[in-house]
Parts: structure tokens; sequence; C-alpha cells
């Protein structure tokens, strides 16, 4: 399946408040809402990175509808879409974006959302990819202030090309994080299609290089097990005397 990789940085919120640990801002205190300063992605398995960022102009206005189309124009393409904390941030602000310039709306396309992997198989402290690229040893992502957000929200060219570079590093960074845990993620969903229907193959990575591990056993069936020696996902392959199915994810 074709999995598009990707993440966006967005502008803060501009309004007015009381107290510094003020936690809510009534619509009338607000300013400014959000909106997206740059985004980067690209498909799983390949090289190439694909971005876009506001200009200086677009920024002062907030004016953001030149890379939201270009964003969701990418989207379509994809079979599965992949961030770290898609489904409560970024795919909700895309939607929300797309929704505000009245822009055609993106299919409905699989989700895979690290951050919801972490939280579901691991016990790791924090979840946030930061720490997961460091407690990994793959990485970590680049150390900025928040006066880079400042900056690209006023318009400085300069900024951008600093968040620019930010943002693509956190795909990579998410890249090789997903590609580390992958083996160890309970309740993935299929990502390689079978090319017919009885196959035996990995439904992660499509190898046919795999072993028999035992059974998997539900209340009313009885599945063949496998591990794959190439990327070590398990998958199962249900048997009974008169049905066989393709393999499935675990």
């Amino acid at each position: 399946m074709k999995i598009l990789i990707l993440d966006i940085e967005t502008a803060p919120l501009l309004g007015f408040v009381w107290n510094p640990w003020e936690v809510t801002m009534a619509p009338g205190q607000m300013q400014t809402d959000y909106f997206i300063l740059t985004w980067a992605a690209k498909w799983r398995g390949e090289d190439a990175i694909y971005s876009d960022a506001l200009e200086p102009a677009e920024s002062r206005k907030q004016d953001d509808k030149r890379i939201v189309k270009s964003l969701g124009k990418l989207i379509k393409g994809a079979d599965m879409v992949l961030a770290h904390n898609l489904d409560r941030f970024d795919l909700k602000r895309i939607n929300t974006r797309l929704l505000f310039h009245q822009l055609k709306p993106i299919p409905p396309v699989g989700q895979l959302d690290t951050l919801k992997m972490a939280k579901r198989s691991f016990g790791v402290t924090y979840n946030r990819l930061d720490y997961l690229g460091e407690f990994l040893g793959l990485g970590k992502k680049f150390k900025v202030e928040f006066d880079l957000w400042e900056r690209c929200y006023f318009g400085e060219q300069k900024a951008f090309d600093e968040m620019l570079a930010y943002n693509v590093e956190d795909v990579r960074l998410l890249e090789r994080v997903f590609e580390f845990i992958l083996p160890y993620v309970k309740r993935m969903p299929r990502l390689v299609d079978p090319q017919y229907n009885e196959e035996e193959a990995c439904t992660t990575c499509g190898s046919h290089n795999l072993m028999k591990r035992g059974f998997y056993r539900t209340n009313v069936s009885l599945f063949q097990r496998f591990e794959c020696k190439d990327c070590g996902r398990y998958c199962k392959y249900r048997r009974s005397e008169k049905l066989k199915f393709a393999t499935s994810p675990l």
C-alpha cells in the first residue's frame, strides 16, 4: 500500500488573557486562529521529500490556502497516512483548513498513528516522538525555541527556511521510529494486499519467507501463526477442512 508519512507545523493562536496561567480563552479574546505554516511528507520506502511553506506575505495575512491545497492533493494519492498524533492533531487540522477554504475534501484513508501505537503496545516513559527517537537510538528532533513559530507568524523568510528543515527532519525521524517499532506493535492493519486469495505472505512487508510459529486461538476459530523472517512481524492464516483464507494481521 502507498503510505504517506507526514508532519505539519501550525501557527499558534493569538489572543488576550488575564494571567499567564489561564488555560481557556473565550472566542472574544482570540484575535487570530491557527493556520498551517509548513508541511513535509514522504512516501514510505522512498527517499524523496515533498514539502511546502507559506510565503512571508501569506503568513502575515494568515492565508494558508495554497499549501493546504497542495497537501490535500498529495494525500489523495495515499492508501494510508502516517503521523505522530495523527488522529487528534494532524488530520483534524488538515481537515479543518480544507473546510475553512472550501477546498475539495480528502478521501477516506487508512490511519497509522505512532503515538497510539506507542501507548497501546509499550510502557515507554514518554511517548513524544523526540523521546522515542532518543530512547531507540534513532536520533532526536532539531532543537528549536518558540520564537521560531513567532518569527514565522510575522513573516520572516529565514524563519520559514528553518521551520521547513525542522519539519523535514521530523518526517525522517518519524519513519525511522515507525520501521523500528513495527515488529513489536500490536493490532496493526494490513499494509500489503494479497496478490491472490490463498496467498501465504507477510501482511506487513509482503515477504513469503514465513516460518510457522504455533497457533492463534479464539473461542470459535483456530489460526496457523507465522513469523516473518524478513521484518519480524507475526501474521495468521485461517485453516479449516473446507475453507482457506489469505494471511491476515495479528
